[in-house]
Protein backbone atom coordinates (compact mmCIF):
# COMPACT_ATOMS: atom_id res chain seq x y z
CA UNK A 1 0.00 0.00 0.00
CA UNK A 2 1.44 3.59 -1.17
CA UNK A 3 1.80 5.75 1.62
CA UNK A 4 0.48 9.35 0.37
CA UNK A 5 2.73 12.27 1.23
CA UNK A 6 2.39 14.50 3.76
CA UNK A 7 0.38 17.85 2.82
CA UNK A 8 2.60 20.52 3.45
CA UNK A 9 0.45 23.62 4.27
CA UNK A 10 0.75 26.78 1.79
CA UNK A 11 1.53 29.75 3.83
CA UNK A 12 -0.95 32.19 4.21
CA UNK A 13 -0.66 35.38 1.65
CA UNK A 14 -0.65 37.23 4.14
CA UNK A 15 1.99 35.84 6.09
CA UNK A 16 4.96 37.30 4.58
CA UNK A 17 5.53 41.12 4.18
CA UNK A 18 2.15 42.12 5.37
CA UNK A 19 1.66 45.48 4.48
CA UNK A 20 0.82 47.36 7.43
CA UNK A 21 0.20 50.79 6.50
CA UNK A 22 0.11 52.90 3.17
CA UNK A 23 2.17 55.21 2.84
CA UNK A 24 1.19 58.51 0.36
CA UNK A 25 3.85 60.62 -1.43
CA UNK A 26 3.24 64.15 -3.00
CA UNK A 27 3.97 66.31 -5.31
CA UNK A 28 3.00 69.04 -7.49
CA UNK A 29 1.91 68.42 -11.20
CA UNK A 30 3.29 72.01 -12.46
CA UNK A 31 4.84 74.49 -10.70
CA UNK A 32 3.28 75.70 -7.15
CA UNK A 33 3.30 78.29 -4.88
CA UNK A 34 3.74 77.38 -2.15
CA UNK A 35 2.09 80.55 -0.36
CA UNK A 36 -0.77 79.75 -2.46
CA UNK A 37 -1.30 76.43 -1.05
CA UNK A 38 -0.34 77.41 2.84
CA UNK A 39 -4.14 76.83 3.81
CA UNK A 40 -4.56 73.54 2.33
CA UNK A 41 -4.67 70.34 3.99
CA UNK A 42 -5.19 66.75 2.45
CA UNK A 43 -6.83 64.03 4.56
CA UNK A 44 -7.07 60.34 3.30
CA UNK A 45 -9.08 57.99 4.45
CA UNK A 46 -9.35 54.08 3.70
CA UNK A 47 -10.94 51.11 5.60
CA UNK A 48 -12.11 53.64 8.34
CA UNK A 49 -8.98 55.56 9.43
CA UNK A 50 -8.18 59.06 8.48
CA UNK A 51 -4.55 61.10 8.55
CA UNK A 52 -4.06 64.35 7.43
CA UNK A 53 -1.31 66.60 6.86
CA UNK A 54 -0.86 70.27 5.70
CA UNK A 55 -0.05 70.42 1.46
CA UNK A 56 2.90 72.39 2.58
CA UNK A 57 4.52 69.59 4.62
CA UNK A 58 3.42 67.11 2.09
CA UNK A 59 4.97 68.85 -1.08
CA UNK A 60 8.80 68.88 1.51
CA UNK A 61 8.82 65.20 1.00
CA UNK A 62 7.39 64.27 3.84
CA UNK A 63 5.63 60.55 3.20
CA UNK A 64 1.51 60.48 5.24
CA UNK A 65 1.13 57.04 6.83
CA UNK A 66 -2.00 55.81 7.39
CA UNK A 67 -2.51 52.60 9.17
CA UNK A 68 -4.44 49.65 8.46
CA UNK A 69 -5.89 48.67 11.52
CA UNK A 70 -6.73 44.95 10.45
CA UNK A 71 -3.26 43.41 8.70
CA UNK A 72 -4.41 40.12 7.52
CA UNK A 73 -7.92 41.46 6.55
CA UNK A 74 -6.85 44.56 4.77
CA UNK A 75 -4.55 42.75 3.37
CA UNK A 76 -7.26 40.59 1.46
CA UNK A 77 -9.03 43.50 0.71
CA UNK A 78 -6.51 45.98 -0.83
CA UNK A 79 -6.92 47.43 -4.01
CA UNK A 80 -10.53 46.63 -3.38
CA UNK A 81 -12.02 49.42 -1.79
CA UNK A 82 -10.73 53.12 -2.96
CA UNK A 83 -8.85 55.13 -0.99
CA UNK A 84 -10.43 58.84 -0.42
CA UNK A 85 -8.46 62.12 -0.46
CA UNK A 86 -10.31 65.38 0.92
CA UNK A 87 -9.23 68.96 0.53
CA UNK A 88 -9.52 71.06 3.82
CA UNK A 89 -9.20 74.75 4.26
CA UNK A 90 -7.24 75.86 7.66
CA UNK A 91 -8.56 78.46 8.66
CA UNK A 92 -7.48 79.07 12.34
CA UNK A 93 -4.74 77.45 14.81
CA UNK A 94 -5.25 78.03 18.42
CA UNK A 95 -2.23 76.81 20.78
CA UNK A 96 -2.74 76.16 24.24
CA UNK A 97 -0.82 75.37 27.68
CA UNK A 98 -2.49 72.67 30.17
CA UNK A 99 -2.44 73.10 33.34
CA UNK A 100 -3.39 70.46 35.49
CA UNK A 101 -5.40 72.74 37.63
CA UNK A 102 -7.12 74.36 35.48
CA UNK A 103 -10.24 72.76 33.52
CA UNK A 104 -12.04 76.26 30.76
CA UNK A 105 -9.59 77.67 28.49
CA UNK A 106 -10.49 80.07 26.28
CA UNK A 107 -9.49 81.58 23.04
CA UNK A 108 -10.40 84.82 20.89
CA UNK A 109 -8.77 85.77 17.30
CA UNK A 110 -11.14 88.67 15.48
CA UNK A 111 -14.47 87.27 15.42
CA UNK A 112 -14.00 84.03 16.57
CA UNK A 113 -14.24 82.60 19.75
CA UNK A 114 -14.08 79.14 21.20
CA UNK A 115 -14.32 77.88 24.97
CA UNK A 116 -13.64 74.34 25.81
CA UNK A 117 -13.45 72.35 28.83
CA UNK A 118 -11.42 69.04 29.92
CA UNK A 119 -13.21 66.62 32.38
CA UNK A 120 -10.21 64.69 33.21
CA UNK A 121 -6.44 64.70 33.45
CA UNK A 122 -3.76 62.55 33.81
CA UNK A 123 -2.08 64.08 36.85
CA UNK A 124 0.65 61.32 38.36
CA UNK A 125 1.17 63.67 41.41
CA UNK A 126 -0.72 66.42 43.41
CA UNK A 127 2.34 68.68 44.19
CA UNK A 128 1.41 71.85 43.19
CA UNK A 129 4.87 73.16 42.76
CA UNK A 130 5.61 70.09 40.38
CA UNK A 131 2.05 71.34 38.21
CA UNK A 132 3.27 74.51 38.25
CA UNK A 133 6.81 74.01 36.92
CA UNK A 134 5.19 71.24 34.56
CA UNK A 135 3.71 75.03 33.22
CA UNK A 136 6.47 76.62 32.94
CA UNK A 137 8.19 73.86 30.80
CA UNK A 138 5.34 74.37 28.55
CA UNK A 139 5.71 77.38 27.90
CA UNK A 140 8.56 77.71 27.13
CA UNK A 141 8.43 74.88 24.92
CA UNK A 142 5.65 75.81 22.94
CA UNK A 143 7.30 79.35 22.49
CA UNK A 144 10.19 77.97 21.26
CA UNK A 145 8.02 75.67 18.48
CA UNK A 146 6.32 78.89 17.51
CA UNK A 147 9.03 81.42 17.95
CA UNK A 148 7.03 84.41 17.78
CA UNK A 149 8.17 87.96 17.81
CA UNK A 150 7.90 88.98 21.27
CA UNK A 151 7.81 85.66 23.31
CA UNK A 152 6.46 87.43 26.33
CA UNK A 153 3.00 88.76 24.73
CA UNK A 154 2.93 85.03 23.37
CA UNK A 155 3.09 83.43 26.59
CA UNK A 156 0.88 86.14 28.36
CA UNK A 157 -1.91 85.24 25.82
CA UNK A 158 -1.53 81.25 26.51
CA UNK A 159 -1.69 82.12 29.88
CA UNK A 160 -4.66 84.11 29.30
CA UNK A 161 -6.78 80.92 28.27
CA UNK A 162 -6.52 79.62 31.48
CA UNK A 163 -10.05 80.40 32.57
CA UNK A 164 -11.41 78.37 35.63
CA UNK A 165 -9.91 75.97 38.20
CA UNK A 166 -12.13 73.46 39.09
CA UNK A 167 -12.47 72.45 42.83
CA UNK A 168 -11.10 69.28 42.85
CA UNK A 169 -7.56 69.88 41.39
CA UNK A 170 -5.63 67.05 39.55
CA UNK A 171 -8.64 65.43 38.25
CA UNK A 172 -7.45 61.26 36.62
CA UNK A 173 -8.82 59.51 33.92
CA UNK A 174 -8.30 59.97 30.00
CA UNK A 175 -9.32 63.93 29.12
CA UNK A 176 -12.09 64.53 27.23
CA UNK A 177 -12.11 67.65 25.18
CA UNK A 178 -15.93 69.45 25.49
CA UNK A 179 -16.79 72.15 23.48
CA UNK A 180 -18.60 75.12 25.56
CA UNK A 181 -19.23 77.57 22.71
CA UNK A 182 -17.96 78.73 19.32
CA UNK A 183 -18.53 82.14 17.97
CA UNK A 184 -17.88 83.37 14.46
CA UNK A 185 -17.35 79.81 13.23
CA UNK A 186 -20.04 78.05 11.06
CA UNK A 187 -21.62 75.19 11.65
CA UNK A 188 -20.16 73.00 8.94
CA UNK A 189 -16.84 73.61 10.55
CA UNK A 190 -14.05 71.28 11.84
CA UNK A 191 -12.49 71.32 15.05
CA UNK A 192 -8.87 68.98 14.79
CA UNK A 193 -7.85 69.04 18.33
CA UNK A 194 -3.97 67.60 18.53
CA UNK A 195 -2.61 66.60 22.13
CA UNK A 196 1.12 64.44 22.19
CA UNK A 197 0.48 61.79 19.37
CA UNK A 198 -3.55 61.64 19.52
CA UNK A 199 -5.41 63.74 17.09
CA UNK A 200 -9.09 64.01 17.16
CA UNK A 201 -11.36 65.77 14.71
CA UNK A 202 -15.41 66.03 15.01
CA UNK A 203 -17.85 68.99 13.41
CA UNK A 204 -18.35 71.85 15.83
CA UNK A 205 -22.17 71.23 15.43
CA UNK A 206 -21.46 67.46 17.06
CA UNK A 207 -19.38 69.00 19.88
CA UNK A 208 -21.41 71.43 20.93
CA UNK A 209 -24.80 69.48 20.80
CA UNK A 210 -22.63 66.89 22.69
CA UNK A 211 -23.07 64.26 20.12
CA UNK A 212 -19.09 63.56 20.53
CA UNK A 213 -16.82 64.50 22.71
CA UNK A 214 -12.92 64.19 21.98
CA UNK A 215 -10.33 61.97 23.52
CA UNK A 216 -6.76 63.79 23.92
CA UNK A 217 -3.71 62.25 24.48
CA UNK A 218 -1.47 62.94 27.28
CA UNK A 219 0.94 66.03 27.23
CA UNK A 220 0.99 69.80 27.91
CA UNK A 221 0.83 71.74 24.77
CA UNK A 222 -3.03 71.37 22.54
CA UNK A 223 -3.29 72.60 19.16
CA UNK A 224 -7.02 73.55 17.92
CA UNK A 225 -7.44 74.06 14.45
CA UNK A 226 -10.41 75.24 12.68
CA UNK A 227 -10.74 73.86 9.43
CA UNK A 228 -13.47 73.31 6.53
CA UNK A 229 -13.85 70.90 3.78
CA UNK A 230 -13.96 72.19 -0.06
CA UNK A 231 -13.59 69.17 -2.04
CA UNK A 232 -13.38 65.26 -1.72
CA UNK A 233 -12.47 62.90 -4.37
CA UNK A 234 -11.64 58.87 -4.61
CA UNK A 235 -8.48 57.05 -5.88
CA UNK A 236 -10.56 54.20 -7.36
CA UNK A 237 -9.74 50.31 -7.12
CA UNK A 238 -7.55 48.53 -7.91
CA UNK A 239 -4.92 50.69 -6.93
CA UNK A 240 -1.28 49.76 -7.96
CA UNK A 241 1.83 50.39 -5.97
CA UNK A 242 3.98 53.42 -6.71
CA UNK A 243 1.12 54.55 -9.87
CA UNK A 244 1.13 58.22 -9.82
CA UNK A 245 -2.86 59.44 -9.64
CA UNK A 246 -3.10 63.07 -10.92
CA UNK A 247 -5.73 64.74 -9.13
CA UNK A 248 -7.31 68.31 -9.24
CA UNK A 249 -8.73 69.64 -6.26
CA UNK A 250 -11.67 73.13 -7.31
CA UNK A 251 -10.70 75.99 -4.47
CA UNK A 252 -13.62 77.73 -3.23
CA UNK A 253 -14.13 81.32 -4.31
CA UNK A 254 -12.57 84.49 -2.27
CA UNK A 255 -15.75 85.95 -1.32
CA UNK A 256 -17.00 82.99 0.47
CA UNK A 257 -15.89 83.94 4.01
CA UNK A 258 -17.20 81.77 6.39
CA UNK A 259 -14.99 82.53 9.39
CA UNK A 260 -13.71 85.62 8.34
CA UNK A 261 -9.74 84.57 8.12
CA UNK A 262 -10.52 81.77 5.96
CA UNK A 263 -8.87 83.05 2.64
CA UNK A 264 -5.96 85.19 3.76
CA UNK A 265 -3.21 82.86 2.73
CA UNK A 266 -5.19 82.69 -1.22
CA UNK A 267 -6.56 85.79 -2.12
CA UNK A 268 -7.41 84.24 -6.04
CA UNK A 269 -8.05 80.73 -5.37
CA UNK A 270 -6.63 78.29 -7.78
CA UNK A 271 -6.80 74.84 -8.59
CA UNK A 272 -4.59 72.53 -6.86
CA UNK A 273 -3.71 69.70 -8.82
CA UNK A 274 -1.16 67.48 -7.39
CA UNK A 275 0.32 63.79 -8.33
CA UNK A 276 -0.28 61.07 -5.59
CA UNK A 277 1.74 58.06 -4.89
CA UNK A 278 0.42 55.22 -3.28
CA UNK A 279 2.70 52.82 -1.61
CA UNK A 280 2.70 49.61 1.23
CA UNK A 281 4.71 50.15 4.08
CA UNK A 282 5.85 47.19 6.68
CA UNK A 283 5.90 49.59 9.74
CA UNK A 284 2.85 52.00 10.53
CA UNK A 285 5.15 54.79 12.14
CA UNK A 286 6.33 57.48 10.06
CA UNK A 287 10.22 58.22 10.51
CA UNK A 288 11.02 61.40 12.20
CA UNK A 289 12.00 64.38 9.67
CA UNK A 290 14.07 66.75 11.05
CA UNK A 291 14.22 70.01 9.32
CA UNK A 292 18.27 71.30 8.89
CA UNK A 293 19.12 74.00 11.05
CA UNK A 294 16.34 73.83 13.05
CA UNK A 295 18.03 72.80 16.64
CA UNK A 296 20.50 75.85 16.30
CA UNK A 297 17.69 78.21 15.06
CA UNK A 298 15.72 77.10 18.55
CA UNK A 299 19.30 77.92 20.34
CA UNK A 300 19.96 81.07 19.04
CA UNK A 301 16.08 82.34 19.63
CA UNK A 302 16.67 81.32 23.52
CA UNK A 303 19.76 83.72 23.38
CA UNK A 304 18.60 86.44 21.73
CA UNK A 305 15.30 86.74 23.60
CA UNK A 306 17.46 85.51 26.66
CA UNK A 307 14.69 83.32 27.88
CA UNK A 308 17.38 80.96 29.38
CA UNK A 309 17.67 83.65 32.16
CA UNK A 310 14.14 84.36 32.01
CA UNK A 311 13.08 80.82 32.97
CA UNK A 312 15.62 80.72 35.88
CA UNK A 313 14.66 83.41 37.47
CA UNK A 314 10.98 82.66 37.04
CA UNK A 315 11.61 79.42 38.77
CA UNK A 316 13.79 80.97 41.89
CA UNK A 317 10.53 83.27 42.25
CA UNK A 318 8.17 80.96 42.22
CA UNK A 319 9.92 78.31 45.00
CA UNK A 320 10.11 81.57 46.91
CA UNK A 321 6.46 82.89 47.25
CA UNK A 322 5.28 79.27 47.01
CA UNK A 323 2.07 79.40 45.37
CA UNK A 324 -0.52 76.74 47.07
CA UNK A 325 -3.35 77.57 44.49
CA UNK A 326 -3.18 77.11 40.75
CA UNK A 327 -5.16 80.65 40.08
CA UNK A 328 -2.72 82.29 42.27
CA UNK A 329 0.15 80.76 40.15
CA UNK A 330 -1.69 82.16 36.96
CA UNK A 331 -2.35 85.33 38.29
CA UNK A 332 1.55 85.86 39.12
CA UNK A 333 2.62 84.39 36.32
CA UNK A 334 0.26 86.91 34.27
CA UNK A 335 1.66 89.96 35.63
CA UNK A 336 5.01 88.74 35.62
CA UNK A 337 4.74 88.54 31.90
CA UNK A 338 2.28 91.82 30.77
CA UNK A 339 5.34 93.72 32.83
CA UNK A 340 7.87 92.05 30.05
CA UNK A 341 5.09 92.93 27.12
CA UNK A 342 5.98 95.97 24.93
Amino acid sequence: RQREAPQVPQPSQCAWRAPRALQFTVAPVVQLDLGRAADAVLEFSYAGVHRQEAVTKLLENRPLLLPLTDAKKSCRSLGRHGIQVSLLRLCETANFVLHPGCSVYTWTSGSAKIGFRLSGREARTKDMMRWHMRYIAGLLEATLIERPKNPFSFMADLVACCQEVPKETGLVGGRSFHLLWAEGLPPQALLSVRCGQKSRQASVEDLLTGRKRLEIGEGSLVQVQVLLRESMMGLPPPFVEEQLHQVQFPRVQSEMRPCGRCHRALPRPEDLRLQIKVQYAESPTPRLCYTPGEGEAQKQYLVDHDLHDFGQQLVRELVEASYAMPVDFLSFLGNKLSQLKP
